[in-house]
């Protein structure tokens, strides 16, 4: 085959579902036919051979794509290949992905960012509820994907046995369901249901896209985050950094629980909640830092010791505020007052 003008998306999603056992959702199906259609655009007019595929990646490059979208190109370009039996032996290997930070929002700031009250032209009311259930919901309850959130109905909002959310449209195709905390279930409650299907809906009723709801739900998070006067420099990405956007929450919310040292958690648990299949995915989570590395040092039975008094009675401090901030006698300048010196005498 010298073009791939005869192969159309009909026939690879045929392959992809027989051969391939790729999941039947729309989530995995979507990246897969953009890309299907972006390489097919390519090598319409073009012979898909080696060398054309490695003159499109010198035009990648110029282009500065990422190493990510360039690996999945040439990943497409391999599947076409081996799908349709073409033979062709491709020499061209994948980019190295430098992975950037991630600016992490604290559970604190994740409450306080969804009871703000954003003046929008129209229909503010439900706007600033709608925002707030979806912040709650996705920093706070188990970091779910954005598509995940858009479709669920309000009959996969349940309160028996236990306040749950059922995620039945996830990206590896599985059905997940996630307690919610009480804070996400009132603030879910509190929605119109304007009409009987989607939980979030415009202020129109109709149901949200992915492609819209990504880019206004991070410019919205990002105007939040502005008004609690988080400072530009954490909102804003750079070269290094990926700024505040929708998917800070799934990442706060992941990161939160993987580094606090009083969870418990195991790896497997945290993985089903956020809807991964492989526990080697919370790697990106992880923070790494003095603090994680004096913390894995100081371990050892002999060290303990040597861990300054000062720290010690600040970590008991905070231990403190975490398990009594949300009791309605909770009083930060009394825990501030305390002499804890008393505990290590």
């Amino acid at each position: 085959m010298d073009t791939l003008k005869n192969i159309t998306w009909k026939q690879f999603y045929a392959l992809l579902i027989s051969d391939r056992d790729i999941k039947n959702n729309k989530h995995n199906l979507a990246s897969h036919e953009y890309y299907f259609n972006r390489v097919r655009n390519y090598f319409f007019d073009k012979e898909f051979t080696n060398a054309n595929i490695r003159a499109w990646k010198v035009e990648l490059l110029d282009q500065n794509v990422s190493p990510s979208t360039y690996n999945k190109i040439r990943q497409m370009c391999s599947s076409i290949n081996i799908l349709f039996e073409l033979g062709i032996v491709i020499t061209v290997s994948r980019m190295r992905e430098t992975q950037k930070d991630f600016e992490v929002l604290s559970d604190e700031e994740i409450i306080a960012i969804a009871n703000v009250e954003i003046p929008y032209p129209k229909c503010k009311d439900y706007l600033n509820k709608r925002n707030k259930a979806f912040i709650l919901l996705s920093g706070l309850s188990g970091g779910n994907r954005l598509a995940e959130a858009l479709a669920v109905p309000w009959k996969d909002i349940r309160e028996t046995p236990k306040k749950y959310i059922i995620f039945r449209d996830t990206k590896n195709g599985e059905k997940r369901e996630v307690f919610l905390s009480q804070m996400a279930w009132e603030a879910i409650l509190d929605l119109p249901r304007k009409r009987d299907d989607t939980v979030f809906c415009s202020y129109r009723g109709l149901p949200i896209t992915q492609d819209y709801a990504s880019t206004t739900f991070s410019e919205d998070i990002r105007d939040r985050c502005r008004v609690i006067g988080i400072p530009e420099e954490r909102i804003a990405s750079t070269d290094d950094k990926e700024g505040i956007s929708f998917y800070t929450l799934r990442h706060s919310w992941a990161t939160n629980r993987i580094n606090d040292p009083n969870n418990n958690l195991k790896d497997l648990e945290i993985a089903y909640t956020m809807g991964h299949k492989d526990t080697r995915n919370l790697q990106k989570y992880v923070r790494k830092s003095l603090e994680i590395s004096q913390k894995t040092i100081l371990s050892a039975s002999v060290l303990k010791g040597e861990v300054p008094k000062e720290e010690v009675l600040n970590e008991v401090r905070e231990s403190i505020i975490r398990l009594t901030k949300y009791h309605p006698d909770f009083d930060p300048v009394a825990i501030e007052k305390m002499d804890l010196s008393v505990l290590l005498r």
